[in-house]
């Protein structure tokens, strides 16, 4: 297993290591109030600024771990959490998950729910809107496998 991979115990490992990737613009972690001292609830994660972006753009990343103990709840706690951040004017909102002794028995059925819930999302938001967010996902998730030696 990857070094850094392994160390990461808790969603403050998480958000450490993200901070720590190759950024176009700016990031904020834990982000719990917005301009004119306006505190937000639930806070950001992880906010990053792209200001080069025209018009700039704002993105939110809720970040949880998942434990052997309850691996679904963080989950959909995360999918709340990340909704809620568009309310906040957020163009883009991210769950990013990990995991954490997770046996992988397990992971195998988090990821079979991970795929139902999408599923789900695809059924009840419309295809259209489900696959322009899958493809977003999908963009940034190969922009960080190419970044990912940083």
């Amino acid at each position: 297993m990857n070094e850094i991979y392994s160390s990461i115990a808790n969603e403050n490992d998480l958000l450490y290591w993200l901070t720590k990737r190759a950024w176009t613009g700016e990031v904020f972690p834990k982000v719990s109030s917005i301009p004119l001292g306006h505190k937000i609830n639930p806070d950001i994660d992880l906010l990053h600024i792209n200001k080069y972006a025209c018009p700039p753009e704002l993105t939110g990343y809720e970040v949880k771990v998942l434990r052997k103990n309850d691996p679904l709840g963080p989950f959909y706690t995360a999918i709340g959490e990340a909704l809620c951040y568009l309310r906040f004017g957020l163009d883009w909102a991210y769950v990013v998950i990990g995991c954490h002794k997770v046996p992988p028995g397990q992971v195998d059925r988090v990821e079979a729910t991970l795929k139902e819930t999408w599923a789900f999302l695809t059924d009840w938001l419309g295809q259209d809107l489900a696959s322009r967010i899958r493809e977003e996902a999908e963009r940034s998730l190969e922009d960080d496998i190419s970044c990912g030696s940083n």
